[in-house]
């Protein structure tokens, strides 16, 4: 098991509070390991729902061009 030191500066000891207050960890390195561990889960999470939106953009585009298609032969 590793152990590691942190220096700080102001604007990254408010960071860490504002965390802190977010995840409810009363630590700093309860914190740390939180966000490290949601970090991977969002990135994967965030890669899904975009291939999602890809996929469902595209299928919107080929209805559109389904529904163009009949209103041309329609008309």
């Amino acid at each position: 098991m590793g152990h590691y030191t942190i220096r700080t500066n102001d604007d990254e000891d408010q960071a860490i509070k504002k965390a802190q207050e977010a995840t409810g960890q009363a630590s700093a390195s309860k914190t740390f390991m939180t966000a490290i561990l949601e970090l991977q889960r969002n990135r994967d999470e965030m890669a899904q729902l975009r291939r999602e939106l890809a996929q469902e953009k595209a299928r919107s585009q080929e209805l559109g061009k389904v529904r163009i298609s009949g209103e041309i032969l329609l008309g």
